[in-house]
């Protein structure tokens, strides 16, 4: 029986994104389609060329998050043959004609003044890292395009397989998420991930740099209301944040001005919870104390608003602890049926499966107290789930069977759970499991009798884990707790010792609500009960190891 109302009136505002409806962007946001995203602001002497557009309004905001999210520039603007914002170019040389490279389109027109273009890099502090040498002081307007460039590469890497995606797709596979080919973003996505954080983390110290945070509200206040979700796109440094004060909001993460790209507003709906679909497509949010949840499209800006109709799944007063399947362009995600699904639990133990396109409940599981905390399998089609009995299931998505169920006998109560996925440094599938008491219980899930005894524990945190989060290599595990005041460990997973040195006294983290990381440069998002999104960046894996 379907649980999906696609056809319902959507109560909230702010979808069009139009003039009318956007928040005002913050200062520093760059509101040209295509323009370099980690670049900073150009200069008044750089000029963009823009060639004459149909998109106006809506279609221009639209087009201007797909240039984020999937590396695309729209038809009609100077470098939309560019699939990757910051892809390096070669560097024009003086003696170099037009007709020197008949496959690269040409430009609508030509200014001459911008071949008598100078920047001054000296005239502001961020852009003296683009000197080469001390004594430089001005570089052409077309030298200063490559060298923000390239600085984009050094900082984010070269996203290739954005480049194979965006070769002359067509319309249909624009709209259609079931005619996009993920084997082709498989591939790709995988190398550009190896080339960051080469070698394993060290164990000892990490070194970490506090970067710009996330401008929340656009006059530059900080917003005073609880951030409940904090998530980067599975494929690029696209983020969201939700939170109580019924918004959902997305910035393009580069570390220095991370502008904001759209804000939606939600009637009526103090956002609990919020995550991007497996292939990023989309973004799901619970809210409280209401059976109602929302699906946005994050290409068109679209709701979709989801109830379920048909019992066990209509007796549930609300739903919580918002998890999604794995992303569909890894190697086992590809074949896998969880890479289509979601999952929320109810009262009464019950976690309920849903489809990510026909949003309806697929599978209906029964525990045998209240849930706490559910995560997918990134390798298998097995949900884990948790009780407040200290209880925890592995279910199967395609029988619908419970294939374990076994007592955590180490803890109180169970509070949260994260799953590592296997890689080159992370041979092992690991289960964390956060519990009341402030500990962390890490299970080996690849041997028999896996909960019997955890294989690492860490004691550090005295209060209980709300947050629990694995970065994408495997090599590092995040832990906070927002009932005390900074309260948050990074651990190294590999030796299970808490890294000393960070965070400090003075690190302004507050009473920690939500955290993540995203799998490329290295960026850990964290948001607090004072309606902050604090960015960090680990310098090993944001320079490549």
């Amino acid at each position: 029986v379907g649980s999906g109302c696609r056809g319902r009136e959507p109560r909230c505002s702010g979808w069009a994104l139009g003039p009318a409806e956007r928040e005002a962007p913050g200062p520093g946001v760059m509101r040209r389609i295509g323009e370099l995203p980690g670049a900073g602001n150009r200069t008044k002497a750089t000029k963009r060329r823009v060639a004459p557009s149909k998109l106006a309004g809506e279609d221009l905001a639209t087009a201007e998050l797909e240039a984020i999210v999937f590396g695309k520039a729209p038809e009609g603007f100077e470098g939309a043959h560019q699939a990757v914002p910051g892809a390096a170019k070669k560097p024009r040389q003086a003696s170099e004609t037009p007709d020197a490279s008949r496959s690269a389109p040409q430009a609508a027109w030509k200014d001459a003044d911008d071949l008598g273009l100078e920047v001054d890099l000296t005239d502001r502090r961020k852009t003296l890292k683009l000197r080469k040498t001390p004594k430089e002081t001005t570089v052409s307007g077309l030298e200063y395009e490559e060298r923000l460039r390239e600085q984009f590469v050094k900082l984010n890497g070269q996203a290739r397989w954005a480049e194979e995606t965006a070769k002359a797709p067509s319309t249909k596979a624009l709209h259609s998420d079931e005619e996009e080919s993920d084997q082709e973003v498989c591939t790709s996505a995988n190398a550009t991930i190896a080339q960051v954080g080469e070698g394993a983390l060290p164990p000892t110290t990490i070194d970490i740099a506090r970067r710009q945070e996330l401008a929340m509200e656009a006059s530059g206040e900080i917003s005073t209301a609880v951030v409940e979700a904090v998530q980067f796109h599975p494929s690029s440094e696209l983020i969201l944040t939700a939170g109580l004060d019924r918004r959902l909001r997305l910035f393009a993460v580069d570390g220095e001005e991370n502008p904001k790209m759209a804000s939606h507003f939600f009637q009526d709906f103090p956002i609990t919870g919020a995550a991007f679909s497996p292939s990023g497509d989309e973004i799901f949010m619970t809210g409280r104390n209401t059976l109602n949840m929302w699906a946005l499209d994050v290409r068109t800006g679209v709701p979709t608003g989801m109830r379920p109709l048909a019992s066990p799944a209509q007796s549930q007063r609300f739903f919580y602890s918002l998890a999604v399947g794995p992303q569909p362009s890894t190697d086992a995600g590809a074949s896998l049926r969880s890479s289509s699904m979601f999952s929320v639990l109810g009262q009464g133990g019950a976690a309920l499966v849903w489809d990510v396109a026909s949003k309806h409940v697929v599978r209906t599981f029964r525990m045998a107290a209240d849930g706490v905390a559910a995560v997918f399998h990134p390798e298998k089609d097995t949900l884990f789930t948790a009780d407040r009995e200290c209880n925890i299931y592995e279910w199967d998505l395609g029988t619908g069977k419970c294939l374990q169920r076994a007592k955590e006998t180490w803890a109180t109560g169970i509070t949260r759970l994260a799953l590592r996925r296997t890689s080159t440094y992370s041979p092992t599938p690991l289960l964390a499991v956060g519990t009341n008491m402030g500990n962390i219980d890490v299970f080996d899930i690849s041997m028999p009798r896996a909960f019997k005894e955890p294989v690492k524990t860490v004691p550090n945190l005295v209060t209980s884990v709300d947050c629990l989060k694995f970065d994408y290599g495997g090599e590092l595990l995040v832990g906070a707790s927002r009932q005390k005041r900074d309260a948050l460990k990074l651990i190294h997973v590999g030796t299970g010792t808490v890294f000393s040195n960070w965070p400090t006294d003075r690190t302004p983290l507050q009473k920690v609500s939500a955290v993540d990381l995203s799998r490329n440069a290295g960026y850990l998002a964290i948001g607090n009960e004072k309606g902050r999104v604090l960015i960090y960046q680990v310098n090993h894996y944001a320079r490549g190891g």
